[in-house]
């Protein structure tokens, strides 16, 4: 593979890693205008200005629930349920930790999860089997982007204060090529 097919690559898998993110976004607003709406829609008019519960949880017309949103002593969590009952996607805030956006498959499996801390924000992207296969990380010194094949960096680009790096390695982890060398 040439130096530009790794480069058309890396393009793609970033163009890729971008679109999750913004999709995670939205999903992210989706789900809390679920939350508010149904707050809204239960509310009576009786002059309640509040509801207060530890647990809301969304069911079908069946009663199969759908989704929960819910508090503990971590903090609150929005989870959203699919088939027999398994988690898809999971929002929570620690209330002293990071922010989480999990996704995972019809199995359970960690597909995609972003987390956001002071100090900086990370996206990682896994394969059916669980592991990570692409990692964006985003912090105050800057920004780095790593390929992953078998738990082995295959590929990284950085752009930080001292300078912007690519480096591409072999399975055992040598560079083969990088830029500046």
């Amino acid at each position: 593979m040439t130096t530009e097919e790794r480069f058309d690559v890396l393009e793609r898998e970033l163009s890729r890693v971008k679109s999750i993110a913004r999709k995670s976004a939205v999903a992210a607003l989706l789900l809390l205008v679920i939350v508010l709406l149904v707050a809204w829609i239960s509310f009576d008019g009786d002059g309640a200005e509040e509801i207060r519960a530890q647990r809301f949880v969304v069911v079908d017309g069946n009663g199969t629930p759908l989704g929960e949103f819910s508090s503990d002593q971590d903090g609150p969590q929005l989870l959203l349920l699919g088939r027999n009952n398994v988690v898809r996607a999971r929002m929570s805030a620690e209330r002293d930790g990071p922010t989480v956006l999990i996704f995972r498959d019809d199995d359970g499996t960690v597909r995609a999860g972003l987390r956001s801390e002071p100090n900086g924000s990370d996206l990682n992207l896994f394969d059916a089997n669980g592991a990570v296969r692409a990692r964006l990380i985003s912090e105050t010194d800057g920004t780095r982007l790593v390929l992953l094949n078998e738990n082995v960096v295959r590929a990284g680009i950085a752009s930080e204060k001292e300078g912007s790096r690519m480096v591409l390695q072999d399975s055992d982890e040598t560079i083969i090529w990088a830029a500046p060398r």
